[in-house]
This record gives C-alpha cells, structure tokens and sequence, in this order.
C-alpha cells in the first residue's frame, strides 16, 4: 500500500523519515511535493514558445484535458497562481512529500506516526478541473436590469 505524507519543512519531512527508518521500514523516500503531479497525469507537458503555450494560465496551471465549456475559462486566469495579484498563503505551500510502501497490517502505524511528526496525509495540492465541473452558471445571476433597487 502506499502511504504519501505532506510537510511545509525538508527538516521535519526527512526527520518524519528518519523515525521511519529506525522503526524498521526502510523505504520512506522525501522529494519535492510536485504540485502538478496528480493534477497532470496522463498529460502531456505544455513548453514554452509554441501554439500549445497560447497564455500565461496554461502555462502556470498546465491545466491538463481541454474543458469544452469556455465560461470556465476565466476562474483558471483567476488563480493566485497565475495572476500573481494574491498572498502566497492562498497558494498551497506543502512543498515536500514523503512516499513509502507499507504492508496493510503497518499502514495505521505508519500514518500514525506521519501525522505525529507533523505531516498530513490529505493532498494539498490543487484540483482544478475537477473543481470546475460542478459549476453551472445561470444567466439570471448575470442580468443586472433585474435587480432589486
């Protein structure tokens, strides 16, 4: 089973991987939380400087599958990540991740002892698109001749 536990410090992640270690499971592994790990896959990457680059968003977003409804298109540009114009505490900012594979019977141990040492098990990484397809505007939330004086 793997196990993935999320830090905001190298200190704390490789320390949490350490304690794994001594405890006797040996395959705790710490890397850079790659925000666009999950939130990609299965996609191919977007480089810079061709027609597959036509803006910022989907550059910094990498927004994955194409969304066939354009009126979704406007909350991708509005991300803090892209417009830069929020704080960077409305950016996700768990910047490292520990990764292992543990056997069921370890498994709550293991976590256990994650969320003891300060990480969390939840992935704070973004989720666009699944995000945006729960959102359904009404033209009748756009008529401004409509509201009340």
């Amino acid at each position: 089973m793997k196990v993935e536990a999320y830090f905001r410090g190298i200190k704390s992640a490789n320390d949490a991987a350490a304690k794994l270690k001594s405890k006797g499971f040996n395959n705790a592994v710490v890397d850079i939380n790659d925000h666009y790990e999950d939130f990609n896959s299965g996609v191919k990457p977007i480089l810079p400087g061709n027609e597959n680059a036509p803006n910022l968003s989907r550059m910094v977003l990498n927004s994955g599958p194409y969304i066939e409804d354009p009126s979704k298109n406007p909350l991708n540009a509005a991300s803090p990540m892209v417009s830069g114009m929020g704080g960077f505490e409305e950016i996700t900012d768990v910047n490292y991740k520990l990764t292992m594979e543990v056997d069921e019977n370890n498994e709550e141990q293991v976590e256990k002892m994650l969320k003891e040492m300060g990480g969390t098990l939840k992935s704070p990484n973004l989720d666009l698109p699944h995000r945006l397809e729960d959102i359904h505007l009404d033209t009748r939330d756009l008529d401004l001749n409509t509201m009340d004086t």
